[in-house]
């Protein structure tokens, strides 16, 4: 024995001996026990003094990602020359300092396949939308997309319905990924040959090989004199995301691997993944990102659930390892968080203790920016590299660079002037459902919201507007009903063909509504009505729950995309959403 981990882990130093007592314990119990036999052929192939190890996992559960952990970490040291010994001692303390304060899940890491949840598909229930049945389960669902480099990690629970729907989830991170995966070979369904990227200024092409090549547009880098040594520049991808859509797929991967006895307390967190985009969940905790100490083409997802709530740590956390990059995120929406980590502020502490552990250089990545971007990644160029090549950008690589994306025609309104608008008629009505809560809830971040209806119906003809906002509200884990409330505001709007346009064109018709008509008209509806609101709270463990917080811009901004107007033009009625006519773009690459 050459050193021991607890009292079912224990290092064996190769020798003569070694394999002498190996092939007895083989000869004398393989028959019983198969499984042995599988430790000849490795045994064999060990050098003399290289050290190898052995985990009684069933002796004792708790601690074998630990053992695990360290054992892999010491051989890949040994590997290198290095000496194992401080490499355990160091990982040993971190890794049970972990184990510790949470019940530890590590995935990816040691080579070997795993599936996660019922492996009966008669017997599966689909974490996402709650199929069951065979009929349900022919394909194969990835926890981390295969094109990732994911060979081990399966979803057993995942439907064939919900694996196809939710591409449009992961393929968020897919994209930020692209130029990584492209960059360093990584393996894909099908093809042994790196990924072809587009971006709006460069292309990826694999070469003859295999290998990644990187085409750049002479006329967007820096001018040739600053060229003659490496320098920082921004690849920007084709493909649009959201930094929401990106934290979605990070927590779905979690999500796929949980233990199922886990699932019942993240419904709420399963709501807003499933609702590819349409669900406003409040403000968001940031993740955080760093460069990894160690290489992961395999990726590894550590999942960490909090053992005591001392209501400073969250109940779910977890750490991907992807190629040369570490993502930190806390899992939002959980149950038994009662939404008390929801801010950065909120994380302080939780943030502070787990990065002493992992002491990166981290940056925080915004997780709440729901509007559309194209992913970028900055790199280091040196042209004297060989498989960076500058060319023009009407060279026919740059062929689908050069598509810009189609934008519809932009409508034009005079400078927005409110004083041909009325004074809102107003109604409202709050209904208390719950009726028996004792404690008082001071605040709607402390609740959920859903939109039942949310809408500006335009006559044109009466020069009228009605707005409606219709709302039910369950507690922080939308669980259990706590109030509903409406809103009716009807408008006069004597310039209503100044800022809207409802025209019948030769190739179908146009619809146009001035932002800052929508603005106002949705702005006014909530502040005269919170007077009304206010007085039918009274009374209820609700009262101080102001509906002003609905005209926080970010409350707003992201009600108004799914803003329906509703109108009829020639005998037809219409329905339009307003992110079909108000897009929101954040980056426009140069």
């Amino acid at each position: 024995m050459d050193g021991h981990m607890g009292s079912s882990c224990i290092r064996i130093k190769n020798g003569g001996r070694t394999k002498i007592a190996i092939e007895w314990i083989v000869d004398t119990y393989g028959n019983d026990y198969p499984s042995l036999n599988r430790l000849v052929t490795p045994i064999k192939k060990l050098k003399p003094d290289e050290g190898f190890y052995i985990i009684d996992e069933d002796k004792d559960t708790t601690n074998n990602i630990v053992y695990r952990k360290v054992a892999i970490l010491c051989l890949e040291a040994e590997k290198h020359g290095n000496s194992w010994k401080g490499v355990h001692n160091r990982a040993f303390e971190y890794y049970s300092h972990l184990n510790i304060f949470f019940k530890y899940y590590s995935f990816g890491f040691d080579g070997l396949k795993y599936s996660a949840g019922e492996p009966d598909k008669s017997k599966r229930k689909c974490r996402f939308c709650g199929k069951t049945g065979a009929k349900n389960f022919h394909d194969v669902a990835h926890a981390i997309q295969d094109s990732l480099g994911n060979d081990l990690l399966i979803c057993n629970e995942e439907c064939d319905e919900c694996n196809h729907n939710l591409n449009k989830i992961e393929d968020n991170f897919l994209h930020v990924m692209e130029v990584r995966r492209s960059v360093f070979h990584i393996s894909r369904k099908k093809s042994a040959k790196s990924a072809h990227v587009t971006g709006y200024n460069f292309v990826i092409e694999p070469n003859e090989d295999g290998e990644a090549e990187l085409y750049l547009m002479d006329e967007k880098l820096p001018p040739v004199d600053k060229r003659n040594k490496p320098f920082q520049y921004t690849l920007f991808n084709k493909p649009e995301i959201t930094n929401e859509g990106v934290f979605q797929a990070l927590v779905k991967m979690v999500i796929d691997l949980l233990p199922n006895t886990e699932i019942k307390h993240f419904e709420q967190t399963i709501d807003w993944i499933t609702s590819l985009g349409n669900m406003y969940p409040g403000p968001l905790p940031s993740m955080y990102l760093a460069n990894s100490p160690l290489f992961h083409r395999q990726p590894t997802l550590d999942i960490l659930i909090r053992k005591v709530d001392k209501g400073d740590t969250p109940y779910c956390t977890a750490f991907l390892w992807i190629y040369d990059l570490v993502y930190a995120y806390v899992v939002p929406l959980v149950d038994v968080d009662y939404a008390r980590f929801r801010t950065d502020g909120s994380l302080e502490r939780h943030w502070n203790f787990l990065m002493s552990l992992y002491p990166f250089q981290w940056t925080k990545q915004d997780t709440s920016e729901w509007t559309k971007a194209s992913s970028w990644v900055q790199i280091y160029v040196d042209i004297s590299n060989p498989k960076i090549h500058i060319l023009p950008k009407n060279t026919p690589i740059f062929n689908d660079s050069n598509k810009l994306k189609k934008i519809g025609e932009e409508m034009f309104f005079p400078s927005f002037d409110p004083s041909h608008i009325s004074v809102p008629v107003v109604t409202t009505s709050f209904y208390d459902i719950h009726k028996n809560i004792n404690d008082t809830i001071v605040d709607l971040r402390e609740v959920t919201e859903h939109p039942k209806e949310f809408s500006l119906s335009l006559n044109k003809t009466k020069k009228e507007i009605r707005f409606v906002l219709d709302i039910h509200t369950n507690d922080s884990t939308d669980k259990i009903p706590y109030f509903d409330y409406k809103i009716n505001a009807t408008f006069q709007v004597g310039c209503f063909d100044k800022y809207i346009r409802i025209e019948k064109k030769e190739d179908g018709g146009t619809f146009a509504f001035d932002w800052h008509l929508r603005d106002h008209l949705v702005k006014s509806a909530i502040l005269f009505a919170e007077p009304q609101m206010a007085s039918k709270r009274k009374g209820t463990p609700f009262e101080n729950c102001t509906i002003h917080h609905l005209l926080k811009t970010e409350s707003l901004d992201r009600m108004l995309d799914h803003l329906v107007y509703r109108f009829s033009f020639n005998g037809r009625s219409y329905r339009v959403i307003d992110i079909a006519i108000h897009s929101r773009d954040y980056i426009n690459p140069a």
